[in-house]
């Protein structure tokens, strides 16, 4: 089972873009342990808008 449900890291990635806090301040504001998972999450969407398949 995933840590994170699929919701949560929608709603992180989508509050991103234009957002000034950067990965790191945003695993601190949703309790995420460090910023890694996140960063793994805008790479896994940038390579699935590329094959039209979000896969998280």
């Amino acid at each position: 089972m995933a840590k994170y449900s699929y919701e949560f890291k929608l709603k992180i990635i989508k509050g991103y873009p234009g957002n000034s806090l950067g990965y790191k301040l945003l695993a601190k504001k949703y309790d995420i342990p460090n910023k890694s998972p996140i960063d793994r999450w805008v790479v896994h969407i940038k390579h699935a808008k590329k094959s039209s398949r979000i896969i998280l």
